[in-house]
């Protein structure tokens, strides 16, 4: 069985330590770094990246389901999936031709891409295979600490191991 933390560690490994996402953030963070800054400005200085708000955080969260197995005469079978959200925030003061905003959807393809070609299907061995989100990155505007900002989030969905119980 592969735990949540072995999971964030492969993502950590593989992409965000990558020098591609270095360079556009060193501020990355596996906890929502985004309601602790709400909640107090000394944490707003974790945000920024150079002069501006640009970090991301990424959360690991641990499903398991159980169902019956019709082909094991009536065992039950147990699986596990991860499902790995992943948030940019970019400073959207003064972004009136949109630059941010269209940095920011770069910026999530392009982490899109390294999950596909250095983590790979199986997230580095933590899962079986995973799954993209279906639908496109969702960006919407929001205050952090009173400061406007692009918030963009995709989820990948890893399938673990099925295990007969």
């Amino acid at each position: 069985m592969t735990t949540p933390a072995q999971v964030r560690a492969a993502w950590k490994a593989k992409v965000f330590d990558h020098a591609t996402v270095q360079a556009l953030t060193s501020k990355i963070y596996d906890f929502d770094l985004q309601s602790l800054a709400e909640v107090s400005s000394a944490h707003l200085a974790l945000t920024k990246f150079e002069t501006e708000i640009n970090f991301i955080q990424y959360q690991v969260q641990k499903r398991r389901a159980w169902k019956q197995s019709s082909q094991s005469g009536g065992t039950k079978v147990q699986s596990e999936q991860f499902v790995v959200t992943v948030r940019y925030i970019l400073d959207a003061k003064m972004d009136t031709s949109g630059t941010n905003y269209n940095a920011l959807e770069t910026n999530l393809d392009t982490i899109c891409g390294l999950v596909n070609s250095s983590l790979g299907i199986t997230w580095n061995g933590t899962v079986e295979y995973y799954e993209f989100q279906l639908e496109e990155a969702t960006i919407i505007p929001e205050l952090l600490n009173d400061v406007p900002v692009w918030v963009g989030e995709y989820q990948f969905l890893g399938h673990g191991q099925a295990t007969i119980i």
